[in-house]
């Protein structure tokens, strides 16, 4: 009997933790002022618990596009693929990001 409550005390203890272990770093409220830092470390946060799946966006006229390589002339096409994108270029183009329906996002 004592086995079984030492194991019950031991799980109780370890759910707070294990809950923690899984949240980003900084939490942040509507309208408050952020810091790029602690911003940035949420993102190295979820790059590493997600992985990454980098694409290159080039906007320079005249650019093709080749998605076997992850080269794109689109940031809608580039992030129905990948969660890490590098943009060359200026783009023209109107992008949604809804974090809500993926862990990385989707464009709309």
């Amino acid at each position: 009997m004592k086995s079984n409550s030492s194991v019950l005390m031991v799980v109780i203890f370890l759910i707070p933790l294990i809950l923690q272990a899984q949240q980003v770093p900084h939490q942040f409220s509507n309208g408050e002022v952020i810091d790029a830092i602690k911003f940035n470390e949420n993102f190295e946060f979820l790059a590493k618990k997600h992985g990454t799946s980098q694409a290159t966006v080039n906007c320079n006229s005249g650019a093709t596009s080749d998605p076997e390589n992850a080269v794109y002339t689109s940031i809608a096409s580039a992030m129905e693929k990948h969660n890490h994108i590098q943009i060359n270029g200026t783009c023209i183009e109107n992008v949604k990001i809804d974090f809500a329906e993926t862990h990385h996002g989707a464009v709309h």
